[in-house]
């Protein structure tokens, strides 16, 4: 197959407009087959490997029965070949939903055929496929020939259902959303235009997540569009690549970067490192401290499963390309510039709605539009801002008080890498404030009591403050509230 791809190198040829991530694949395939596509651990992938993979893995799960319109979960833990399971149902046609390895996941029960990598349980449904660690180098063995890249060209409708992806369930039971195939290309695409202009035209990506993340996955497909490299590591190699200038856009979890920046060394002088931050609002003594420690911008963009990315900061700002944003009152009307009111937005990457859920799709899919749960405002046209959400308003004994504006001064205190505040029950049932700080030890010095105490006394007399160590978090970094609450309770269960 080689012989027939070429022997192009890395190449800054204008791409076509094509219509999927495997036919950018093929494209890059043909124009720089010996480039890297993938690394993982020892794996090294090419982009003609990787076509050569895909290939030989869409046989395979069609010689399984997966089809068009199926519904495939995937629970391979071994990043590479998940990948490939995805990339090979949306060349076939059928939709997927990654799914959490050895977990009773509830969309399980939904899916038509799983592909899983763990161990074949007693009570595993008859459409479950297991596949060995080693079953794509087993399937290496199967030549392929250049003619079976046109595998990739199958006409798939714009609007077919291709993805099925979850909120994290922070606040309650996770919404699995509902992604078509065209939405699906817009937000890979656009998820490296936004910081194309920065980095080198093929641009090399650390991630350290799982693909079930949905804002990690967007990102690996971008950057295979764009005939870059995807390298799949763990965080304790992070360090490492950046100090040595081997990757130029790296991706981490609101929860992880400030472990990761005790040891971290910048890239070499005149490298350029863009830096994402995702999960939840960035603090601003945090983002200083990427920048000094890295030498390198970043961003912490304000995004929903339901919409894509809306603007490059969780506070607001300028709108991204293709998105539209309201601000409306209760009843849904519109509110002029400058008013405050209900976010919401519309994009030409939006979900079709929640699966298996049409009541709730019917309640924040209203007329083309998503309703947020978010309260902002527009100062000008192009512009939003988001000041909190809406159902975080704090009833702390008959006084409401909201969230963002404490917690965005508690994030400002030396040594607190994030905080959240809460109402909690006290006595007789009357709600009080809790403050909870992530602070990494047990107690809180006497000092910032004062700085606490100092700027919740604004707003109410009676309140507690909980340190912890770190913040329970969701694999994409977002804080688990009720689990912060649920410490605060055994706490208090073992005071005398």
């Amino acid at each position: 197959m080689g012989d027939n791809l070429g022997q192009g190198k890395r190449t800054t040829l204008a791409r076509p407009d094509l219509a999927s991530t495997a036919q950018y694949i093929a494209w890059h395939a043909r124009h720089m087959p010996d480039e890297p596509a993938i690394v993982e651990d020892d794996l090294f992938v090419s982009y003609r490997k990787l076509a050569e993979d895909l290939v030989r893995c869409v046989r395979a799960i069609e010689a399984m029965g997966i089809g068009p319109d199926r519904l495939a979960g995937i629970e391979h833990p071994r990043r590479y070949t998940h990948l490939l399971l995805l990339l090979a149902c949306e060349v076939i046609g059928a939709a997927t939903t990654s799914l959490a390895v050895g977990q009773n996941d509830e969309l399980a029960r939904y899916c038509d055929v799983i592909l899983s990598g763990g161990d074949q349980a007693a009570d595993a449904p008859p459409r479950t496929h297991v596949l060995p660690p080693d079953w794509i180098a087993g399937l290496s063995a199967s030549p392929v020939h250049v003619d079976e890249l046109t595998l990739f060209d199958r006409a798939v409708a714009p609007g077919r259902l291709a993805r099925i992806v979850r909120t994290s369930g922070t606040t309650g039971t996770p919404k699995a959303i509902m992604l078509s195939r065209s939405a699906q290309l817009r937000r890979a695409m656009r998820s490296i235009d936004s910081v194309a202009r920065d980095i080198p035209p093929n641009p090399k990506f650390l991630c350290l997540y799982s693909l079930t993340v949905a804002a990690v996955y967007w990102r690996v497909l971008g950057v295979l569009l764009h005939g870059g490299t995807v390298l799949f590591t763990i965080g304790r190699h992070a360090g490492a690549l950046i100090a040595a200038g081997a990757v130029d856009y790296a991706m981490f979890a609101v929860g992880d970067i400030e472990r990761f920046l005790e040891n971290a060394a910048p890239p070499p002088g005149g490298h350029s490192l863009q830096v994402r931050v995702f999960g939840a609002a960035l603090a601003p003594r945090l983002r200083q401290l990427i920048l000094e420690r890295l030498n390198a911008p970043v961003a912490n963009p304000y995004a929903t499963n339901e919409t894509s990315t809306i603007t490059m900061d969780s506070a607001g700002g300028a709108l991204c390309a293709g998105v539209e944003a309201r601000i409306v009152d209760d009843a849904g009307r519109d509110k002029p510039l400058g008013a405050t009111g209900l976010v919401r937005v519309r994009t030409d990457a939006m979900a079709q709605g929640y699966f298996n859920d049409a009541a709730m799709t019917t309640a924040c899919f209203i007329d083309g539009w998503f309703q947020t749960n978010d309260i902002g405002m527009i100062p000008e046209p192009g512009r939003l801002i988001v000041l909190s959400r809406a159902d975080d308003m704090l009833n702390i004994g008959g006084v409401k008080v909201p969230p963002a504006p404490i917690e965005d001064q508690l994030k400002r205190i030396d040594t607190v890498s994030d905080a959240i505040v809460m109402s909690v029950a006290g006595p007789n049932d009357i709600g009080i404030l809790l403050a909870a700080i992530e602070i990494g030890g047990d107690e809180v010095p006497a000092d910032m009591a004062q700085q606490i105490g100092a700027i919740i006394s604004r707003h109410v007399g009676r309140f507690e403050i909980m340190p912890l160590r770190s913040f329970p978090r969701t694999e994409s970094g977002k804080t688990i509230r009720p689990e912060i609450e649920a410490s605060f309770r055994r706490r208090q269960a073992t005071r005398p």
